[in-house]
């Protein structure tokens, strides 16, 4: 005799497991706070972000030291390897900096409309990203694969960062209807 087939989780369920939040995550985006649980998990995502950038600094100043020591060189060769290694990593600086200033104010955002998937392919990576009217958020592959494309839903996000920190779906009765808040391009 074959089993019976458990019963699939919900939307609602198989979203909230995707971006990672819980129902009191979710009741505290919706009063426009930061969840318990996701204050902690983007705590230590900033932590590590910074241990990582305390440790290119420290591996820069190292290597320019012994370059300099090398050289006989004290200030021209470091300040050259240094400036160009931050040149190279500078684009870390503005994220850690904006998820920093999210976790200082605290604040969360919403907004809702009817979601587009779009996937930018970059050298050997690609990268998916959510497009909720005019805004485009990166996403998981995992969420990717759990949201309906062009199905209407509330995003709650962190202002500065973008950070998608839960997510509604909005039933919709007639899916057919067009949504004023996504663009469209005419001819």
């Amino acid at each position: 005799m074959i089993a019976p087939m458990k019963k699939a989780y919900k939307h609602e369920h198989a979203v909230s497991i995707a971006f990672d939040y819980n129902d009191d995550d979710l009741s505290a985006n919706q009063n426009g706070e930061l969840g318990v649980y996701q204050e902690k998990g983007l705590r230590l995502k900033f932590y590590y972000e910074l241990l990582k950038l305390g440790a290119m600094a420290l591996t820069w100043f190292s290597v320019s030291l012994i370059l300099s020591l090398m050289f006989d060189e004290i200030l021209l060769i470091p300040l050259i390897i240094c400036g160009l290694l931050i040149l190279n990593r500078s684009q870390r600086i503005p994220p850690f900096w904006k998820l920093y200033r999210d976790l200082r104010a605290g604040e969360v955002t919403s907004d809702e409309g009817r979601i587009q998937f779009r996937l930018w392919e970059k050298s050997t990576k690609s990268l998916y990203n959510l497009q909720l009217g005019e805004r485009v958020f990166p996403i998981p592959q995992t969420a990717l694969l759990t949201l309906k494309n062009g199905d209407p839903y509330r995003l709650y996000y962190l202002p500065r960062s973008e950070i998608i920190l839960s997510a509604e779906w909005l039933h919709d009765d007639n899916p057919f209807i067009e949504d004023t808040k996504v663009s469209h391009v005419q001819d």
